[in-house]
C-alpha cells in the first residue's frame, strides 16, 4: 500500500506544480497566455496562490518590486566649456509596469543593460549642457550637481518608464575626477584666486 501511494502523492504534488504559483508581497506576476500578456498579479495587494494553465499554454514570469541599484561606467566626457572630466552615478530603478517590462526586455538582466546605456547616452549629454565651474570651483555659488542630478534622472526616467517599463526613484553622482592635465590647471587656476584674493586683503 506504502508503496503505491507514495507515486500517488508526487503524481499530485507535480501536478499542483504545474497549475499553481506561488506570488510574494515583494513580487509582481505577469501571466503570459500563448506569449501574449493575459495578466499580473501585484503581491503587495495579495500575496497567495493563483491558479494557471499548465506549460505551453499560460507562463509565470515574476518580478521583484524592490529597488535594485547599480553604478554606471566610470569614463570622460566633456562639458560645455569643452573640458574634459571623469564622473560615475549611481542608479536606483525598478520593474514600474510589469506588462511593458515583460513585452520589450522580459528579463531582469536584459532590463540593466538598456537601462545602463540609457544613461550613459543622457550623462554625456547632460554634462555637454553646463560648464566645468558648475562642477569644481571655489564659489560654492557656482555648483550645481542637484540640478545636473535631477536633470539626468527626469530624462532616463521619461524613456525608461515609456520604452521598458521601469522606474527609476534614485540617481546621483557618485564619484568625480578629472584627467591628470586638468587636475594640474584646476589647482594652478585656484592658487591664482587665491592669491589675488590675498593681495586684495594685503
Amino acid at each position: 500500500v506504502v508503496v503505491g501511494v507514495v507515486p500517488a502523492v508526487l503524481a499530485v504534488v507535480l501536478g499542483l506544480y504545474m497549475v499553481t504559483f506561488k506570488v510574494r508581497e515583494t513580487e509582481t506576476a505577469v501571466v503570459a497566455r500563448f506569449r501574449k500578456v493575459h495578466r499580473q498579479i501585484d503581491g503587495s495587494k495579495q500575496a497567495w496562490w493563483y491558479w494557471k494553465w499548465p506549460w505551453p499554454i499560460e507562463q509565470v514570469t515574476k518580478y521583484d518590486r524592490r529597488i535594485r541599484v547599480f553604478d554606471d561606467t566610470f569614463e570622460e566626457t566633456l562639458t560645455r566649456d569643452s573640458k574634459n572630466i571623469i564622473v560615475t552615478v549611481f542608479v536606483g530603478w525598478q520593474v514600474g509596469d510589469p506588462r511593458r517590462f515583460y513585452e520589450t526586455v522580459t528579463a531582469i538582466d536584459r532590463g540593466e543593460r538598456e537601462l545602463k546605456t540609457l544613461v550613459r547616452s543622457i550623462k554625456t549629454d547632460v554634462f555637454g549642457k553646463h560648464d566645468f565651474s558648475q562642477l569644481v570651483s571655489t564659489d560654492p555659488k557656482q555648483l550645481a550637481f542637484d540640478q545636473i542630478e535631477q536633470e539626468i534622472r527626469e530624462k532616463v526616467q521619461a524613456i525608461a518608464s515609456s520604452e521598458f517599463g521601469i522606474d527609476v526613484p534614485l540617481l546621483g553622482i557618485k564619484r568625480l575626477a578629472l584627467p591628470q592635465a586638468n587636475t594640474e590647471k584646476v589647482c594652478e587656476s585656484m592658487k591664482e584666486q587665491r592669491n589675488t584674493l590675498a593681495a586684495q586683503y594685503r
